[in-house]
């Protein structure tokens, strides 16, 4: 007797009801009368067999994706951001770039009541727009 994961029919109804029809796993057992365990099995036969294909278009504005999450997976970094410098003139203006990246990173993950120590260094001017930026809701340690 052919096991219940190994049916092609069953796969593809299960993959096209959570891949296209957008149901959840919870509702797909309901309407096949399987177990959620076994839906779980079926969709993972779906991705192993080619049955689904998982695609990701990468936006125009973001040209180095695939790079930054492979560092992040070579160093086990939790987040990696390549500042593009293809249509910059000069080193300012590459400089001027990175710290816009840089503040527009930290202001994505820094919350309320959290500190910044920031070193000495010949670029400490970036650390005054960054106190404008997070409108003194966080203190900035020089």
């Amino acid at each position: 007797m052919k096991k219940i994961v190994d049916d092609a029919r069953l796969i593809y109804k299960c993959c096209y009801l959570y891949y296209v029809d957008g149901m959840g796993q919870r509702e797909i057992c309901d309407a096949v009368g399987i177990s959620r365990a076994t839906v779980s099995r079926l969709l993972r036969a779906g991705k192993e067999t080619g049955v689904v294909k998982i695609e990701l278009e990468n936006p125009d504005s973001v040209l180095y994706g695939e790079l930054e999450r492979k560092v992040e997976q070579l160093l086990g970094l939790k987040e990696v951001l390549i500042v593009d410098e293809l249509e910059l003139e000069s080193k300012a203006d590459h400089l001027q770039h990175v710290y816009e990246e840089a503040l527009m990173y930290l202001s994505r993950i820094i919350n309320k009541g959290d500190t910044i120590g920031v070193s000495m260094g010949k670029k400490m001017r970036w650390t005054v727009p960054l106190s404008r930026l997070l409108e003194e809701s966080v203190p900035l340690i020089r």
